[in-house]
């Protein structure tokens, strides 16, 4: 009755050995199939998956004749519970038999924590559908779709994006993905993404047409340009060691970088690390392409040979970037993208952060201590260490923590990766009061666990979601708080 109706979101459960006529509303009446907690969900729900290989299931889109595992066609979120490591979409398309799209994300729809592996989609020759039948056999994603914390790994179209057209992308590696235009991804916004190993058959081997912020691109090939990057945008990205093999610019072809370090690209005949037409400015590359802030020098990574494109120490891509190009707040790593007021090239800050000491070192008002709160706001000085904060003395909020809505509880914080000085440690107790007892229920140093089996951490960089489980049987209260220490 009244002007409004209530709005109910509720939650929906899939694992491997569920049922797909139960009613899925628990763990104990899951459904088998995530097409079918899909289907039994409504607007705003969340569709909670347990870890396992998912490979059967799923519908056709619209008037479409291509086959998706799993298609969201309404605005809910469809997430896994332990992350994409252990939940996999695998499709069955292989050779001689019909094609099968890992997923299609609608628009408003969130598919996140998963591996999406082994789409291919009908040949574009056959009179299919370009856009919709013959592309993205790992994810076709509708404008507004977000795809988070994903691995999307061996698929193969014969169009467009070998592993996804459309969306946004945040968090999620695309890896050994083959496609026609666009080898991982076709037309789509790729934040804080890895895409590597992916093979295009005509442009673009690591993405075509796409808009990429905060990006790692390596080691993929083009066959006839742009082995890297074509077309789009690149801000604050690391293009190194792609190929092309005819011609036309190993790292990028017809596209604009900015803030990037493009570098160690090679090609079969000339231009190997960019094509003449594209437009750097404030990037690390050889030659120089006469754009604005550019620079030519070596960008001096941690350790190429073994991928790791962290800058170090006096490389000359830190504090050289233009801040007016920035589109994301943390880097590649998730740590804030102004550590020292100026914007680094490439898709990693540097961080020179090794001790609370050399931290503390920027205090200039005498509140050294580690209880001390040197910026005036109320946070003691150690926690605004472990959390990460660029500077003592500059209020952030990074220290805040957060309690996660999900099954299991969880705590999500700022974790300083770089502190080999800190433990963090977890600890439950059943009452808020002065008395209570607050028990230790996981310990992390140096960014590991110590092995412990009651706790999984999810995403990658920061914030991190650290979903715990006690293993002390308690009452119907349970309180969860995070400490940090100095061991």
């Amino acid at each position: 009755m009244g002007a409004y109706e209530v709005q109910r979101y509720c939650a929906w459960y899939v694992a491997t050995n569920g049922n797909d006529a139960a009613d899925g509303t628990s763990w104990a009446t899951a459904k088998k199939t995530i097409q079918a907690g899909v289907d039994s969900a409504s607007a705003g729900d969340t569709v909670w998956v347990s870890n396992g290989v998912y490979s059967s299931g799923g519908r056709a889109i619209q008037e479409y004749v291509l086959t998706n595992l799993v298609a969201i066609d309404k605005p809910i979120t469809v997430e896994s519970i332990a992350g994409a490591e252990a939940t996999i979409i695998q499709a069955t398309g292989t050779s001689g038999t019909a094609p099968l799209r890992c997923a299609y994300v609608g628009d408003d729809a969130v598919l996140s924590g998963f591996t999406l592996t082994g789409g291919t989609t009908y040949e574009w020759y056959e009179g299919y559908d370009y856009s919709n039948e013959t592309s993205a056999a790992g994810a076709y994603c509708a404008p507004s779709a977000v795809v988070n914390h994903c691995i999307l790994s061996n698929n193969a179209s014969s169009w467009s994006g070998g592993a996804v057209l459309g969306g946004t992308l945040k968090d999620c590696i695309l890896t050994g993905n083959i496609g026609y235009d666009g080898g991982g991804a076709y037309q789509s916004t790729l934040n804080r993404c890895i895409l590597q190993h992916n093979y295009a058959f005509m442009v673009g081997g690591g993405g075509s047409a796409c808009e990429l912020n905060q990006c790692l691109v390596c080691s993929n090939t083009a066959q006839f340009g742009g082995g890297g990057i074509h077309g789009g945008v690149a801000n604050n990205c690391t293009v190194v060691g792609n190929h092309s093999i005819e011609d036309n610019g190993g790292g990028g072809f017809f596209c604009e970088m900015n803030n990037c370090i493009v570098f160690g690209n090679t090609v079969g005949l000339t231009w190997p690390n960019y094509y003449t037409n594209c437009t750097l400015r404030s990037s690390c590359t050889v030659p120089d392409s006469g754009g604005t802030g550019n620079i030519t020098n070596d960008p001096q990574f941690v350790d190429a040979a073994a991928g790791d494109y962290r800058l170090a120490r006096g490389s000359p891509c830190i504090n050289a970037g233009n801040n007016g190009y920035v589109e994301e707040t943390t880097d590649l790593d998730g740590n804030p993208r102004f550590i020292y007021g100026t914007v680094d090239m490439g898709a990693y800050e540097f961080r020179n952060m090794t001790s609370y000491e050399t931290w503390a070192a920027g205090i200039t008002n005498g509140l050294t201590n580690a209880t001390d709160c040197a910026a005036g706001d109320g946070v003691p000085n150690l926690l605004r260490y472990a959390a990460g904060s660029s500077g003592p003395m500059m209020p952030d909020g990074l220290a805040a923590l957060q309690i996660g809505v999900g099954v299991f509880p969880s705590v999500i914080f700022n974790r300083n990766s770089d502190a080999a000085d800190l433990a963090w440690i977890v600890e439950g107790a059943e009452a808020m009061s002065s008395g209570a007892v607050w028990r230790g229920v996981a310990t992390n140093v140096g960014g590991s666990w110590l092995g412990a089996t009651n706790v999984s951490e999810s995403g990658a960089g920061n914030p991190v979601e650290c979903t715990v489980t006690d293993p002390v049987a308690l009452g119907t209260n349970r309180f969860l708080r995070l400490r940090v220490s100095r061991p």
